[in-house]
C-alpha cells in the first residue's frame, strides 16, 4: 500500500501522521518534500483464518480432508499420492501446513491446507522407517522420528531445512512429545523400552537419560501439562508408564493396565482432564481420568477395526480415532464418550492411520 507524496498541506500532514501512529503507512524521505509508503506485507497462512478441518493420512498414500464439525470430505478428498505409506500427522497453523511421516521412503511431506498440495520441495528427506512428527512451537521446528536408521530429523519449520547437528542418534525411535512447560521432547526408544528426553534448545540428553519404562515395546507419548505427567504406552505388555516430569520418576502404581490389548497411541485432553489410549487389537479406546490415573466408567469404549491413532479436536471437544483395518473414522463426543451421530466415517481409502484436527480459528 502507498500514500501520495504530499507538500504544504497540514491537513493531510495530519493525516499520514495518523496512519504512520496505526502501522498502516512506514515513515520515509525523498527530494524536498515527504514520502510515506508503507511495505507490503509477504502473505501468510497464519495471517487468516484457516479451513476448519480433519485430515486423515492413509497408508495407500491418500490424504482424506474432512470438515472438522460435519465430517463430510472436502471436495477432491481423498487427495491420492500425497502421503505415500504415511503414519502420523501434525498441524501446524503459523506455516498452514499438515505434515506426515513417510515410513516406507523415509521422508516428511508438508502439504498446504489452503491447497491440498505440497508445498515446494515436498517430501523431505529423513530416515527409512518415518514414524512420527512433533512440532517446537517454541523454535518454529519439525521433528521426525525414523525407526529404521535410528534416528531423529530436525527440521526448521519455515524452510524445511534441517537444524545444526540434525539428525540426532537414538535407537528404534517411535512416538514423540514436545513439552513446552520443561522445554523438552521426550522420544520413545522402543525396543530399548526407555524414553529418551532431551533439552529442545541444545537436543542434547538431559541428565539420567535414557529412562526404562517397565514394560514392552514403548510406543508412543504424550506429555499432560495440567498435571505435569508424561505418559507412554507399551504395544506389548498392554500398560502405560507414567512419569512426574519434574523429576522423571514413575508415579505410585505405574504402569497401569489399560484394560485393552496392544495399546498404541496417546493423546491428553485437558478440557475433560482425562487421557486417552487407543487399543489396536481389542478394538477399543481407554480413558483415564487424568489427575487419579483411574478408568472412567466405561472404559474401554468400543472402537472400529484396529484403532490406531488418536487426536482430540479441542476446538470441538471430540476424540478422532482412525480404525487401521476397517478403514473409518470414530469419532466421540468427548463429555460423554458417545460416538457421534454418522460415526464411524468412511475415510475413502485404504488403512488409515495418522489423524489431526485444525487448532481452532
Amino acid at each position: 500500500m502507498s500514500a501520495s507524496s504530499t507538500r504544504g498541506s497540514s491537513l493531510a500532514l495530519l493525516l499520514l501522521l495518523l496512519l504512520s501512529a496505526l502501522g498502516l503507512v512506514g515513515p520515509g524521505c525523498s527530494g524536498g518534500g515527504s514520502a510515506f509508503v508503507a511495505p507490503t506485507p509477504s502473505p501468510s497462512p497464519s495471517a487468516s483464518p484457516l479451513p476448519q478441518r480433519v485430515y486423515v493420512a492413509h497408508e495407500s498414500g491418500h490424504l482424506s480432508v474432512m470438515d472438522a464439525v460435519t465430517l463430510a470430505p472436502v471436495p477432491g478428498s481423498p487427495f491420492a499420492g500425497l502421503v505415500p505409506d504415511a503414519r502420523e500427522l501434525a498441524f501446524d497453523r503459523v506455516q498452514g501446513r499438515v505434515s506426515a511421516a513417510l515410513y516406507g521412503s523415509g521422508q516428511v511431506a508438508a502439504v498446504n491446507v489452503d491447497t491440498n498440495a505440497g508445498i515446494p520441495g515436498s517430501p523431505f528427506a529423513t530416515g527409512l522407517g518415518s514414524f512420527k512428527v512433533e512440532r517446537d512451537p517454541t523454535r518454529n521446528r519439525v521433528y521426525v522420528s525414523s525407526y529404521n536408521t535410528n534416528f531423529i530429523t530436525g527440521f526448521d519449520a519455515a524452510t524445511m531445512t534441517p537444524i545444526p547437528g540434525s539428525p540426532f542418534a537414538l535407537t528404534s525411535p517411535t512416538g514423540m512429545a514436545y513439552d513446552a512447560v520443561h522445554d523438552r521432547l521426550y522420544v520413545c526408544s522402543s525396543t530399548a523400552n526407555t524414553l529418551a528426553v532431551f533439552n529442545a534448545q541444545t537436543m542434547t540428553q538431559i541428565p539420567g537419560s535414557p529412562f526404562p519404562t517397565g514394560g514392552n515395546l514403548a510406543e508412543m507419548v504424550a506429555y499432560d501439562p495440567t498435571h505435569d505427567r508424561v505418559w507412554v504406552t507399551h504395544f506389548s505388555s498392554n500398560d502405560v508408564t507414567v512419569f512426574n516430569a519434574a523429576t522423571m520418576a514413575q508415579v505410585p502404581g505405574s504402569p497401569l493396565a489399560t484394560g485393552g490389548i496392544s495399546p498404541m497411541d496417546v493423546a491428553c485432553d485437558a478440557t475433560n482432564d482425562r487421557v486417552y489410549v487407543a487399543n489396536v487389537d481389542s478394538n477399543d479406546v481407554t480413558a483415564f481420568n487424568a489427575g487419579t490415573l483411574s478408568p472412567i466408567p466405561g472404559s474401554p469404549f468400543p472402537a472400529g477395526n484396529g484403532p490406531s491413532f488418536l487426536d482430540y479436536d479441542q476446538a470441538r471437544n471430540r476424540l478422532l480415532v482412525t480404525n487401521r483395518f476397517s478403514n473409518n473414522l470414530t469419532v466421540f463426543e468427548a463429555a460423554t464418550m458417545a460416538q457421534v451421530a454418522g460415526s464411524p466415517f468412511a475415510t475413502g481409502a485404504s488403512n488409515p492411520m495418522g489423524v489431526v484436527a485444525s487448532e481452532a480459528p
